[in-house]
């Protein structure tokens, strides 16, 4: 089983980064799939809820423009080979039934329809991503919260399911073809501004439930990786030190604003920054990426 690590390297400073080939779509891969959640979805959500969420000012997606997903399909498209995102906002890497008027589709679900719409189109080296993980967390976070009595325990449980649940759908990916995969890690969630910003924007006092949550599905799923099957490649992109260097040194991202998000739930909508403030800063809200962000991750997933 070959893993390697993505991630921000020392030479970051000088452009260099550790990820797939420069322009993927043309260093051998044929095709392009994603399944995630809203860090993924290119607007997924939007469609299934009838237009309704995400509502402005998010753009369709949940960030300001394209997520990263979105300029890596760019780099096969535009080689004339296929990409398919099946990612969708609130979606969980272990299935669940939601409040919603719809029902999100999970990670099994996505599954599904990837193997309906790849069929006869992966090609000879297909690419699958996976990021999965966060939401699992943040509901797990909320019920300790809303218990009045937290247990971490609960929260390692989740992230130790959720982790396995990521392993058990490259499997099933796997099945169907693909050899080759782009696998994120969570980033530290403590540092994002729902558990960095004091309240009652944020919650600092869940920090470390979700600091403990992020660590222990990040070390269970690496093990879950080194334990695949030899013949699979999984390229994994550690946003735990990608996050962690972009909030101690935004600078090195392009950015100048690790702290403060362009849009706070709750407050008007005259709040929200300007494209030219966005463009500055890490977050839109207070755990997604700017669309200016999301550029960066794609930047290091092609290693340009």
């Amino acid at each position: 089983m070959s893993v390697r690590s993505l991630a921000v390297a020392a030479t970051i400073m000088a452009g260099s980064y550790i990820g797939l080939p420069a322009h993927a779509a043309t260093t051998g891969y044929t095709s392009f799939w994603a399944l995630g959640d809203s860090l993924t979805d290119p607007g997924n959500l939007y469609g299934l809820s009838g237009e309704l969420v995400p509502a402005p000012p998010y753009a369709r997606r949940f960030s300001d423009g394209p997520v990263w997903a979105e300029y890596v399909a760019d780099d096969f498209q535009d080689a004339n080979l296929p990409v398919g995102n099946f990612a969708y906002g609130f979606a969980r890497a272990i299935p669940n039934i939601d409040p919603f008027p719809w029902q999100v589709p999970d990670l099994p679900q996505q599954i599904d329809m990837f193997e309906a719409q790849s069929d006869g189109q992966l090609g000879d080296r297909p690419l699958a991503a996976l990021w999965f993980g966060a939401n699992d967390l943040f509901a797990s976070i909320e019920e300790q919260l809303l218990s009045g009595a937290p247990n971490p325990a609960a929260v390692i449980s989740t992230a130790v399911n959720a982790a396995i649940a990521v392993g058990e759908g490259i499997r099933d990916i796997a099945e169907a073809g693909v050899r080759d995969f782009l696998v994120f890690n969570l980033p530290p969630l403590e540092l994002t501004p729902r558990f960095a910003l004091p309240s009652p924007v944020g919650i600092p006092a869940a920090a470390p439930l979700a600091g403990l949550g992020a660590d222990t599905f990040n070390a269970s799923l690496k093990a879950i990786l080194d334990g695949l099957d030899d013949d699979l490649t999984v390229s994994l992109l550690d946003m735990d030190s990608v996050l962690t260097q972009a909030v101690a040194n935004p600078a090195l991202f392009g950015l100048s604003d690790a702290t403060n998000p362009c849009s706070i739930p709750g407050l008007p909508l005259g709040t929200v920054c300007s494209a030219d403030e966005a463009a500055s800063k890490l977050f839109f809200d207070l755990v997604h990426p700017t669309t200016a962000a999301h550029r960066e991750i794609a930047d290091i997933v092609e290693d340009r």
